[in-house]
């Protein structure tokens, strides 16, 4: 029969315990850097014709759910004036990133996320550890 003896696994805990805390009180401000950093990521990359989309990318949140935890959305907002009618950000984004029967695609929301991943990464990181 084998015996085990663990020392030292009651700091261990404690600091596990301390460390979640810490995550669980800084989470709201990593997912905001997050989003700030995913903000100028897509910046870079919006299709500029008018720049209106370009300054109307923002963040709302930051949101917490048990399966998510904290995280915030980022997405064009507001609306343009289209002569007499006007029309929303978040669909010229939409349009832009998917296409139309009319228009070819052409992405900018899901390069910048991905080729912005370990910027946005070392955002939220940065914001852990102050």
């Amino acid at each position: 029969m084998a015996s085990f003896n663990f020392q030292g696994l009651d700091e261990a805990i404690n600091a596990l315990g301390e460390m979640a805390a810490d995550i669980d009180a800084k989470g709201p401000a990593a997912a905001m850097a997050g989003g700030r950093a995913a903000v100028a990521e897509m910046e870079k990359r919006v299709p500029v014709r008018t720049g209106g989309l370009k300054g109307h990318i923002a963040i709302k949140g930051p949101f917490h759910t048990v399966a998510d935890g904290y995280y915030v959305d980022v997405y064009p907002t507001g609306t343009k004036k289209n002569g007499k009618k006007r029309e929303r950000y978040e669909t010229v984004g939409y349009v832009l990133e998917y296409g139309r029967s009319n228009m070819a695609a052409r992405p900018w929301m899901r390069p910048a996320v991905e080729e912005g991943a370990d910027a946005i990464s070392d955002a939220m990181a940065a914001a852990l550890t102050d």
